[in-house]
């Protein structure tokens, strides 16, 4: 049960990730 949590956890954080990544990259070409 621990693994699947942790599984979901770091599905979780690379998907935040990601959407951080696209946040930062529009403000960046928006700021240009």
């Amino acid at each position: 049960m621990e693994v699947v949590a942790e599984e979901l956890f770091h599905q979780k954080l690379s998907l935040f990730e990601d959407v951080l990544l696209l946040f930062l990259y529009e403000s960046a070409r928006s700021s240009i």
